[in-house]
C-alpha cells in the first residue's frame, strides 16, 4: 500500500503543479481546435498549457531518477548493515524493479508516441511535450 501511494504522489505532483497554475481561457490558443499547437499552445511559450505539461514531463523524468536512487542506496545500506545475504537479494531485486520503472517513466513519452501512431496508422504530433 505504500508503494502504490509513493508510485501516485510520484505520477500526480507534477500534475497538480500543472492544475494550480492560473491560465487564462481567453488566449488565443484556445480559440482554434485546428492542430494541438492551437489548443494547448507552445511549450516554449510560458503561461501555456503546453509548456507547463513540458515542465511536468520533465520533473517526473527527473524525480524518477532521484528516487531511484535514493530509495536502492536505503534498501542497499539496510541490508549491508543487518549481514543478511536474503536481504541484500531482495534489494538487488527491488533495484532492478525500480530501474526498469525508470527507464519507462523516462521514456513515457515515446512510448505514447509509439503507441498513438500505431493504433491510428498516422503520425501523431504531441507538439514537442515531454520530448
Amino acid at each position: 500500500m505504500k508503494k502504490i501511494g509513493i508510485l501516485l504522489l510520484i505520477v500526480f505532483f507534477p500534475l497538480s503543479v500543472v492544475a494550480k497554475t492560473n491560465l487564462d481561457i481567453e488566449k488565443p490558443y484556445m480559440l482554434d481546435a485546428s492542430s494541438c499547437t492551437s489548443l494547448l499552445g507552445s511549450p516554449s511559450t510560458s503561461g501555456t498549457p503546453a509548456f507547463y505539461l513540458d515542465k511536468a514531463f520533465s520533473v517526473l523524468k527527473y524525480v524518477a531518477i532521484i528516487l531511484l536512487i535514493v530509495m536502492s542506496m536505503f534498501d542497499f545500506i539496510t541490508a549491508v548493515t543487518a549481514h543478511d545475504n536474503d536481504a541484500i537479494q531482495k534489494a538487488t531485486s527491488k533495484t532492478i524493479k525500480r530501474l526498469i520503472y525508470c527507464v519507462v517513466i523516462f521514456f513515457l513519452p515515446l512510448l505514447i508516441r509509439f503507441v498513438l501512431e500505431y493504433l491510428n496508422d498516422r503520425a501523431i504530433d504531441l507538439c514537442g511535450i515531454g520530448g
